[in-house]
């Protein structure tokens, strides 16, 4: 066999190469879910490694979609793939999970539409209380407190080899009166940590050179913070059904320009007004109720007069405004 190659056979070879050109076709990924998922636990049956899926803010949907019941639906049928799918992992022993956090009051709004969602509630979830007895005695002990410590000390290297008490005593010092800070800002809060982180940047914003978050301070920090928590409580009250009677109520309290006042007398006011305001509120008992439970209406308990509310009745219950909120509802003090 002749093995030398003529200027002819070069010049044929490089003249005749051909190349195979393939096309991919983009598929919509709904005509391929079964497929993925067939590889995906092909996979996970396999590996020895978990993994942890996590979706968050699932409630904010809510002002992408404008009907709130198809918002429901569509929260309803999350929640019950993920059950499904966290029940195949554990069948083929992996144990990686999806996991995602709910608001409870829209879980209950949720479940009144659809009664097989209690047992994945109570079966299949874990309630997050960032709020704690603890706060008021051993602040430094709560879980808050402690995810706020370990930050502070991962970006001040001064503090790394303090623990917990002995950092909490440094940055939040209590003074003289035995002030407790943390306790200060939960009750200006939704209880969530970052509304505790939002007051104490504010704090650092406007007292540059501190070393430490003094108490005797929080009060200036108030106007600034307030405008931005009362953006959060918009944000709240957009997830609740009865969002426009809690805005008019809202408006009604800016007219009112009353500090404290009983549920008679906003009742009153309401009937006395609405039409000159255009205030519609179907059931101003509940939209008091509601703000109560959202932070922006404190209860008053005259002891002397032996005057108490009766969870059943709203005649002897009387509000007032908390006070870190005339900053951003401007009411007369």
């Amino acid at each position: 066999m002749n093995s030398k190659l003529s200027y002819s056979d070069i010049n044929l070879s490089s003249t005749t190469n051909s190349k195979e050109a393939i096309q991919f076709t983009p598929s919509k990924y709904y005509e391929i879910l079964d497929d993925l998922s067939k590889l995906i636990f092909s996979y996970l049956k396999k590996t020895p490694m978990n993994y942890y899926l996590l979706f968050d803010d699932i409630d904010e949907l809510e002002n992408k979609i404008s009907n709130r019941d198809q918002f429901k639906q569509i929260c309803l049928g999350f929640l019950q793939t993920i059950e499904s799918i966290n029940d195949e992992l554990y069948e083929i022993g992996n144990d990686s999970r999806i996991i995602t956090t709910f608001r409870l009051d829209l879980l209950e709004q949720i479940n009144s539409d659809a009664n097989n969602l209690s047992k994945i509630i109570y079966d299949s979830s874990v309630t997050i209380e960032w709020f704690s007895p603890l706060s008021k005695e051993e602040p430094e002990q709560t879980q808050l407190a402690k995810m706020i410590l370990h930050k502070i000390r991962n970006s001040v290297p001064d503090f790394l080899l303090l623990n917990d008490e002995e950092l909490f005593n440094t940055v939040f010092p209590s003074g003289k009166n035995q002030n407790n800070c943390l306790e200060y800002i939960m009750l200006r809060s939704f209880g969530r940590p970052r509304d505790i982180i939002m007051f104490l940047q504010t704090y650092q914003r406007l007292y540059k050179k501190d070393t430490c978050f003094d108490y005797n301070k929080f009060g200036n920090c108030l106007r600034t913070y307030s405008k931005w928590f009362y953006t959060e409580l918009l944000n709240e009250i957009n997830l609740s059904e009865i969002k426009e009677d809690l805005l008019s109520s809202i408006e009604l309290l800016k007219k009112m320009q009353l500090k404290q006042f009983s549920t008679e007398k906003f009742e009153l006011f309401y009937r006395n007004n609405k039409k000159q305001y255009g205030f519609r509120i179907k059931n101003p008992r509940i939209a008091l109720s509601t703000l109560y439970k959202l932070g922006v209406l404190g209860n008053v308990t005259f002891r002397n007069k032996s005057k108490t509310w009766n969870g059943n009745s709203f005649f002897d219950k009387f509000y007032k405004v908390q006070n870190f909120f005339p900053y951003a509802i401007p009411i007369v003090l």
